[in-house]
């Protein structure tokens, strides 16, 4: 995250030794072939897609980096592609989609109105 918050205040060369030493961690090379920011950008997305694959981690950062809906309607297609039993209208994201309800609670107490979508 420490390399990330640098990239994106474009402190890109700073950011590099950060990765490496989560790379070299976890038994790989501590060599990165980017160092500008839209590369490391990339290099990132796919670290933490690897390393958090399990934490249910990946549906934030798609969300927080604003690449949800290009990311899951691409998985989308690929996965109608190679399973005919999925319907045309599995994977339909829309905006409302990608926030997430207010509590009721929180709705009725503080008289806010409900996301769209739910």
């Amino acid at each position: 995250m420490y390399a990330e918050a640098l990239n994106e205040l474009n402190r890109s060369a700073e950011a590099v030794p950060y990765i490496g030493q989560v790379r070299y961690r976890a038994g790989l090379t501590r060599s990165l072939p980017a160092t500008d920011k839209a590369s490391i950008q990339k290099v990132l997305a796919k670290e933490r897609q690897v390393e958090f694959c399990f934490e249910n981690q990946r549906w934030f950062d798609l969300l927080r980096t604003g690449k949800a809906m290009e990311v899951m309607t691409a998985h989308g297609e690929r996965e109608k592609k190679q399973k005919v039993f999925i319907p045309s209208t599995a994977f339909h994201l829309t905006d409302a989609k990608l926030l997430l309800p207010i509590p009721n609670l929180q709705v009725v107490i503080s008289g806010l109105s409900q996301n769209p979508g739910y």
